[in-house]
């Protein structure tokens, strides 16, 4: 029997449903008030960088692919695996934590 690989399209909604994730989450911590935790950490700035820093890789994939006339599969597994680091610290900051930040420094919040 032969093993049935995942196709591209679950790796297309899988990078599609990151980047939504992100930025509804973090929407709910820019607009719903009175999230003690959230408030002063700069939530509307985040909102307007990670999913430009998220879609950045993909983009410039697209402009090399474009540009040089090479036509190859999208690596949309791989594109995800960049995203993912913005997804998991957009909602992860707490009151004191060291978290990576979706660039890739560690920042404190306090």
């Amino acid at each position: 029997m032969s093993e049935r690989r995942p196709g591209p399209r679950i790796f297309l909604a899988t990078a599609v449903l990151v980047l939504a994730a992100t930025i509804a989450q973090l929407a709910v911590a820019t607009f719903v008030p009175g999230i003690e935790r959230f408030e002063g950490k700069a939530f509307g700035a985040r909102l307007a960088a990670y999913p430009v820093m998220m879609l950045a890789v993909p983009a410039l994939w697209w402009l090399h692919q474009r540009r040089s006339g090479l036509y190859s599969p999208v690596p949309w597994a791989a594109f995800t695996l960049v995203m993912v680091p913005c997804w998991s610290t957009s909602p992860a900051t707490r009151s004191t934590s060291t978290t990576p930040s979706c660039g890739g420094t560690t920042s404190t919040t306090s």
